[in-house]
């Protein structure tokens, strides 16, 4: 196999905007089927992506014999229906983030993985940024020596009522901050702590009935890492102004790192010794989502498996769940 034929699933905004552009212009992959239950959504993407068959129904695409991958890009309440049917179809999987809602539905999605031998990847899209990308060369090639302490903040300018949506900011643009600092750090979370506003004092936010918990806006979380780093994880999905959707800072024995820092004067910067001067390195830069996704591609052509594993969603999943737990209990909570 040269090319990988695609079947979608879902096609919102993420989808268009991010996922589907670059998914397009690769030339080893290939847009063939598409279903949405919105017939607007699906003839949009017909249009814009050229794909020849829309569907109502996303089973007539898994029953096809010709489509070696699902691209997986609905809300995150249909994966343990349609993941493990595309898996059995004998197809790869690709899934937007967040994986699961509860530890148990993500370890049965990664079994289901296991099990039939078929790739499924977390969309992660934060790892393949180029700054992130450099920044993980930096602390490989130990530039910063042993790290010790890590922040990083995630910050959106958005509304409550869409956290309410997506069942809560740390579930949502949360997930995105946990993995790059795990991927970052190279490094397990072991421990967690957090509060969040739905559990301050005082605070009276509504339960939802889908997650047996309030849906929160704003978290602050402290870690402590599988090789000894300490870190703190700041989410906000209300921002008015002020920094970026996302930055962060890395403390090691020997220098420090700053990614998209609003006081760096570039988007990675890192410096050697108390007083050394600031080293930017050059980037490799990429369209949008090109990494991302040709990464994904790759490793179905090559069998390799360089995309965010099965695992990795587990663990990001259980790391979330004890950080609500944590929140909502005042007590530090061991990551299994």
């Amino acid at each position: 196999m040269d090319r990988v034929r695609i079947g979608v699933i879902g096609v919102g905004n993420i989808a268009r905007n991010y996922h589907l552009p670059p998914v397009h212009a690769l030339p080893n992959a290939e847009l063939v089927a598409v279903a949405d239950l919105d017939e607007s959504l699906r003839l949009r993407a017909q249009k814009q992506f050229g794909f020849r068959d829309v569907y109502t129904d996303y089973r007539r695409i898994l029953d096809r014999d010709d489509i070696h991958a699902i691209m997986l890009l609905t809300r995150v309440n249909t994966r343990t229906e349609i993941i493990p049917a595309a898996l059995e179809a004998g197809k790869h999987v690709f899934t937007q983030k967040p994986f699961a809602l509860t530890n148990e539905d993500a370890e049965f999605l990664a079994q289901a993985a296991r099990r039939t031998g078929n790739r499924l990847a977390c969309s992660f899209m934060h790892r393949y940024f180029s700054h992130t990308q450099g920044a993980r060369r930096i602390l490989q090639e130990g530039k910063i020596g042993r790290l010790e302490m890590v922040r990083h903040r995630n910050c959106i300018g958005s509304r409550y009522d869409n956290a309410v949506r997506l069942w809560g900011g740390v579930l949502d643009i949360g997930t995105h901050g946990i993995d790059v600092i795990r991927y970052l750090t190279e490094q397990h979370v072991v421990k967690v702590q957090a509060m969040m506003d739905p559990y301050l004092t005082n605070a009276n936010l509504p339960i939802d009935p889908t997650i047996n918990r309030p849906n929160e806006t704003v978290a602050i979380m402290n870690f402590e890492m599988s090789g000894g780093t300490l870190v703190t994880f700041e989410m906000h999905w209300t921002q008015r102004g002020g920094a970026g959707a996302y930055y962060a800072e890395h403390y090691g024995d020997g220098g420090s790192m700053f990614i998209k820092h609003p006081i760096a004067p570039a988007t990675l910067v890192y410096t050697q010794g108390h007083k050394g001067d600031w080293i930017q390195p050059g980037l490799e830069q990429h369209p949008k989502g090109h990494l991302h996704h040709k990464i994904f591609i790759d490793d179905i052509l090559n069998n390799t498996c360089e995309s965010a594993t099965p695992e990795d969603a587990v663990a990001t999943v259980k790391i979330i769940n004890a950080a609500y737990e944590a929140a909502q209990t005042g007590k530090t909570i061991t990551v299994g």
